[in-house]
């Protein structure tokens, strides 16, 4: 009889462990992106066959990096798309080819080209934050979960500082929105050091 239940016991946790291992994959892997982004063989063959298009064209960029959308201008782009209302499926291919990183969808009526891109939205380019490089506190770009762009390193040792300011870098909780807030917060820093 234990040995009955005892062998349920371990079908559930074999079950949860391949179900974590299989979430932890798709997370690490980057392999889920949100349903929008389908590449134009996954679409219904009634919409990739569709001759013109008569709703407006959405153009849009996804940061893998930070996990943003941004809704980019037409006009900003070198789009060769006179009319987005009389266009053909051709057309948009031809403008945004999937080579570039450009995935065409077609949701609600509305044509979607997305590009994919390996970097930050602008939003997240324009943040800056702390980090201890030997012993030295440096400024990142980017967000506190972005590891990856040493802006520099100050002469403001880690030590140097009081334990409240210490302990938010150390524990990656310091970061600004914009340059002038760093700014502000690095001359405070200096002048703790200077009064050590």
């Amino acid at each position: 009889m234990f040995w009955n239940n005892l062998k349920y016991i371990l079908y559930l946790f074999l079950l949860i462990s391949f179900l974590s291992f299989a979430a932890a994959f798709l997370v690490t892997t980057k392999v889920y992106y949100p349903h929008v982004l389908k590449p134009m063989d996954l679409q219904p063959e009634k919409v990739a066959a569709e001759e013109k298009i008569s709703e407006k064209l959405v153009i849009k960029r996804f940061h893998t990096i930070c996990g943003h959308f941004e809704e980019l201008d037409p006009k900003t782009l070198t789009v060769n798309i006179a009319d987005t209302n009389n266009i053909g499926v051709e057309e948009l291919i031809r403008e945004f080819p999937p080579e570039d990183g450009w995935i065409l969808d077609f949701v609600e009526g509305k044509w979607i080209a997305t590009q994919i891109t390996d970097t930050l939205c602008v939003a997240d380019r324009l943040k800056r934050h702390l980090r201890v490089v030997d012993e030295y506190i440096a400024v990142y770009q980017g967000p506190p979960t972005y590891k990856e762009n040493l802006l520099f390193i100050t002469e403001i040792s880690i030590w140097d500082i009081p334990e409240k300011w210490r302990e938010a870098i150390l524990s990656g909780e310091t970061f600004f929105n914009n340059e002038k807030e760093l700014l502000q917060a690095l001359d405070s820093l200096d002048e703790f050091r200077m009064s050590f």
